[in-house]
């Protein structure tokens, strides 16, 4: 589109510049007078995209080399960000080249461009705007944001918020989660295992830090009941073998119902309720036919957990739902004491923010949030292949060594990435396709360096501490959560039907909004 302005209108200048908003979609470019280059302009889009573009002139010792890494950082970071709406002021002073590139970018991107033309209309617009098709004359801007806004149509693109549901032994009910905790810490929480855990923090905390503990607590099992639910279901996991040393009770005796007494630990299931399986259907454990599911919810549960405290709480919580449907998720013992997704590495929403806005190479980008969100060492991080990265952007795939004994084993660890992260990796992998590289190539290799010079580099301009170099390069050999399984132990106590209540809709509905 184009907006007609021949009297450089400043209402019309305001206007443009006011619909500047990326985290929305929008971005208005103000290109630099007096340059006729596709250099400067790339970097004026890196500039309106909030990056520092002071950092990418010593990216390459090439001149031709460094134009080009501004050209492809651009695109990769419009790409990642989702603009779907470009508009540019003064663009009747544009070099034909310069409008090319915007009219390809925006054509890559799959976003609107609208056109500021502080003159009055040109003779031939196929001569002035080069590649382009249809070409619409508008009156002003704001009918160009209706226009764009109409053809973007953001309420099909929206994901409906997942549902958190409460198993009880009569049917599911609603359960929506309120983050009364939010980023404030939680007390020191206790070291026991699942099935004391609660029991012992009720004994530890006074009522107001319980009150907020349990909030935590409650949503680690309602998420886990969720996952069961609608991903697999109590009869969807094969028979396993119960190892021998797990603590079962030694008195038979049936089930009993599940007190929501916090003074008193869960259950111990009887040895006379596993389930009945011949020899014929047991199958080796630990259950392994779903460990890159079982390791993206895991995941996912503590992906936004502030503290160690909120991660530790939401896992037991999640081991008492798994119970509660008779299946036994092991965890490491001393969870406290454990490094990996979550405890140690964690990639919150202001870090992630504080890298989107500090460092302009989309690769060194990339690194710094694996390391921070993976925990995992430099030397591993450098060995991440392009293809490791899902197509959503959602998951990352990293092939850790595993030593079991003397025989070394590759075992793959799948770790879920936040939402308001994925532009990270993602305009990583856009940057290196762009520069013809296969998907079977490294990912972060460059955002690492010699030595890791690059990637502490990177840390120290936003001044986050990196886990693993922290820590010696000790962290995140194999993380908690790729040393977790699953067995079937018992008949579930919650009933995984959903039941029709007075209230339902609107307290489902209550829920979406509140995991919203």
């Amino acid at each position: 589109m184009v907006v007609l302005d021949p009297d450089d209108d400043v209402e019309c200048t305001a206007a443009a510049l006011d619909a500047h908003d990326p985290l929305t979609g929008q971005l208005t470019i103000h290109p630099t007078p007096s340059t006729r280059s596709v250099s400067q302009l790339c970097l004026d889009v890196l500039a309106a995209l909030g990056k520092p573009i002071d950092q990418l002139t010593s990216c390459s010792r090439s001149a031709e080399r460094i134009h080009d890494v501004w050209a492809r950082a651009a695109a990769a970071w419009t790409l990642a960000e989702g603009i779907w709406h470009i508009i540019v002021l003064r663009a009747h002073l544009l070099a034909t080249d310069q409008r090319r590139f915007l009219i390809q970018l925006a054509s890559d991107c799959g976003a609107t461009m609208t056109l500021i033309w502080h003159a009055h209309a040109a003779r031939e617009w196929s001569s002035q705007l080069p590649g382009t098709g249809d070409i619409r004359i508008v009156e002003s801007v704001a009918q160009a944001l209706a226009a764009a806004e109409l053809r973007h149509n953001p309420s099909l693109r929206s994901t409906p918020a997942r549902a958190v549901v409460r198993c009880t032994a009569h049917g599911l009910v609603p359960s929506p989660y309120t983050s009364e905790s939010g980023e404030r810490p939680l007390p020191s929480v206790p070291s026991s295992d699942f099935l004391h855990f609660r029991a012992d923090a009720h004994r530890q905390l006074d009522r107001v830090n319980f009150t907020r503990f349990d909030i935590v607590y409650r949503y680690g099992m309602d998420r886990a009941c969720t996952w069961i639910r609608e991903h697999h279901g109590h009869e969807a996991f094969l028979p396993a073998r119960l190892p021998q040393g797990l603590p079962i009770g030694s008195d038979p005796g049936e089930l009993r119902e599940v007190s929501l007494d916090p003074s008193r630990p869960l259950p111990i299931l009887v040895a006379d309720q596993m389930l009945a399986v011949g020899p014929e259907d047991l199958e080796p454990y630990p259950y392994r036919a779903d460990l890159p599911s079982l390791q993206i919810f895991l995941a996912e549960l503590v992906a936004d957990c502030p503290t160690r405290e909120h991660a530790i709480t939401r896992i037991r919580g999640a081991q008492a739902g798994f119970f509660l449907h008779g299946i036994l998720l092991t965890v490491p013992a001393l969870l406290g004491s454990c490094t990996g997704y979550g405890l140690i590495a964690r990639l919150p929403h202001c870090d992630a923010d504080r890298i989107r806005t500090a460092v302009a190479h989309p690769v060194h980008a990339a690194a710094l949030a694996t390391a921070l969100l993976t925990g995992l060492n430099a030397r591993i991080l450098g060995n991440v292949r392009i293809d490791s990265l899902s197509e959503d952007g959602s998951t990352l795939a990293i092939t850790v060594s595993v030593y079991d004994g003397a025989n070394p084993s590759d075992q793959q660890l799948t770790y879920s990435i936040p939402s308001y992260g994925r532009s990270l990796l993602a305009a990583a992998r856009t940057f290196h396709l762009l520069d013809g590289k296969q998907p079977t190539d490294l990912l972060l290799e460059d955002g690492i360096g010699r030595r890791n010079r690059r990637l502490i580099e990177t840390a120290r301009i936003c001044a986050l501490t990196v886990p693993s170099i922290a820590h010696g390069g000790t962290t995140g050999i194999r993380p908690w959560h790729g040393r977790t399984h699953c067995w079937i132990v018992g008949k579930p106590v919650h009933d995984a039907r959903r039941i029709v209540v007075p209230g339902w809709e609107k307290a489902d509905r209550e829920s979406d909004r509140s995991n919203a």
